[in-house]
């Protein structure tokens, strides 16, 4: 075989696979040389999330209190940790240390403990991963995720995970939180159009009015599955229809997430008139369907006045079939008072009981580059103007709820709680008291009884409540049992803990037991410093 050809091979085989042994970062990958005794023999590591919603500026006016929602981890473990690492990944990993270097030598690698998980766990990773249940809700610098090392000499394994499992989980939970804040302040317009509607109605009307149209904006496929799917969580409508399959198949190949018939620019330009392509989707929506216009391929306002307020009329008289318009440039809020103008003017529209008007057969979407401050502001002008707020049509939202959330929005941290047999605990302190991380290993205790929370706590007695930190992953286990029933839950079991589960839970929590807090002081004292330090 020429070289060519052995190089055909090896692109064909799709997408380079990195051997589990190095897939992190340099810190990870090279920190057995690094690590002390006691670290290598057993470490336990928390991730913690130290910014409250209402703190983190992408949020403000959006969440208002402390609760923060837990996605992605199931992801991480079935994407991540599912594959064994084999002799030949040990011999890769080795061969790219020894040129992955700047100066001074060859990075160091320690092969001796990988050789070892291979022999004694299979191949997999010799960790536990212990989590609140996916979807809970919990608060800042309480441990969501805790994962502590098994077996002897392999606590810088525990290590090796942060870079991936941070990154995905942080991201998603970071999204699902901020879209479930968005839902209660939806749920308050609703509230107010409609006071006499139902608790059910009203979280089906602001369910409605937020549509993913964010799969261009993703970087790669993995990321628009783990972020549609924290999407789907709260709201049903989604155009990233890989993660709609995802979610689908994870329930049971139920329905969770849908969409509608839509135009494209491309699709519009494809026909010989804008009429002709507005003609055929009217057709292909079919009877009593919904279908979405573009409308700004050629002049928006001549579109709506020429051809959509036709087919709305059209429409009204026949099958009540909707006409969606959808502007995508210029003037968002002039596009939106033109369509509802252009609405009331034509008669397609109805007088609530609040003496407001609602579009009827014509409505419309706004996709361009919509944020919380435009969807705002269009739903406060439309108020102001004896309009619905929330039903003159919905918004798709793309590229900012994709942007605007990451590790930094709510300062997520991986840290080192305890190292060694006896767990002995550790607290980094910082020079930032929001920094100082959370010593552990830890328990998260549930009231039951009062569906509240109670504490984080280490190694104490007389506290009412359950933990609720339950196995995802036990590198221990035998086969498949590695992977435990955390893992295997429904989506909709997931989304009734972020609609419901939310609710019910308290919007501020102070969650750090006395015995910790104990552990952080006597920390700070061994350093000459105290609480009363921080100015930060």
């Amino acid at each position: 075989m020429t070289a060519q050809q052995q190089n055909i091979e090896d692109f064909v085989k799709g997408r380079l696979p990195i051997p589990k042994c190095m897939d992190g970062d340099a810190y990870t990958v090279a920190g057995e040389a690094l690590a002390s005794d006691a670290m290598k023999e057993q470490t336990v590591y928390g991730m913690m999330f130290r910014t409250s919603p209402q703190d983190a500026p992408v949020m403000k006016g959006i969440a208002l209190d402390d609760r923060i929602v837990l996605f992605g981890l199931t992801d991480y473990i079935r994407n991540h940790l599912t594959k064994p690492i084999t002799m030949e990944d040990i011999d890769r990993t080795e061969a790219f240390m020894s040129t992955a270097h700047a100066f001074g030598g060859a990075l160091p690698f320690d092969r001796t403990p990988w050789e070892r998980v291979v022999i004694e766990y299979g191949g997999y990773l010799p960790i536990k991963i212990e989590a609140l249940p996916e979807g809970s809700t919990f608060y800042p610098n309480e441990v969501p995720v805790q994962v502590t090392s098994l077996g002897d000499g392999f606590g810088e394994v525990a290590a090796l995970i942060e870079a991936h499992m941070v990154g995905m989980v942080s991201n998603a939970s970071v999204r699902v939180t901020l879209e479930r804040h968005m839902l209660d302040r939806l749920k308050e317009y609703t509230r107010e159009d409609n006071p006499d509607g139902t608790d059910a109605e009203i979280l089906f009307a602001a369910q409605l009015m937020i549509h993913d149209f964010g799969m261009r904006a993703s970087s790669a496929s993995e990321e628009s599955e783990v972020l549609g799917k924290a999407h789907l969580l709260v709201f049903p409508g989604t155009d990233t229809f890989n993660a709609a399959y995802q979610a689908w198949v994870q329930n049971g190949d139920r329905r969770v997430g849908s969409s509608v018939l839509a135009l494209a620019h491309r699709t519009v330009q494809g026909h010989p008139t804008q009429k002709n392509a507005f003609h055929r989707m009217r057709a292909a929506a079919g009877s009593g369907g919904i279908g979405s216009y573009v409308a700004d391929c050629y002049d928006f306002h001549t579109a709506v006045t020429n051809d959509l307020v036709p087919l709305a009329l059209e429409s009204s008289k026949t099958d009540k079939a909707i006409i969606v318009g959808r502007p995508d440039s210029g003037d968002y809020l002039e596009n939106t008072l033109f369509m509802v103008t252009s609405a009331k003017e034509s008669g397609l529209y109805r007088t609530q009981a609040n003496g407001r008007y609602a579009m009827t057969t014509l409505s419309s979407i706004k996709g361009d580059s919509m944020n919380w401050t435009k969807i705002t502001t269009v739903l406060n002008t439309l108020r102001d103007n004896n309009y619905s707020p929330v039903n003159c049509g919905i918004f798709g939202v793309g590229g900012w709820l994709r942007n605007a959330v990451n590790r930094d929005t709510l300062s997520v941290a991986y840290k080192l709680m305890a190292k060694g047999h006896d767990s002995e605990p550790v607290v980094k302190l910082a020079d930032t008291k929001a920094k100082m991380s959370v010593p552990g290993p830890v328990y998260v205790l549930r009231s039951q009884a009062a569906h509240e929370p109670s504490v984080v706590m280490y190694n104490e007695t007389g506290f009412a409540g359950t933990n609720t930190l339950q196995t995802f992953y036990d590198g221990a286990a035998q086969g498949n049992d590695k992977f435990k029933s955390p893992c295997l839950e429904l989506f909709s079991t997931v989304q009734s803990r972020v609609l419901d589960g939310f609710d019910a839970s308290p919007k501020f929590q102070c969650v750090l037991s006395d015995a910790i807090v104990g552990i952080q002081e006597a920390t700070l004292a061994k350093y000459g410093r105290s609480m009363s330090d921080y100015k930060f």
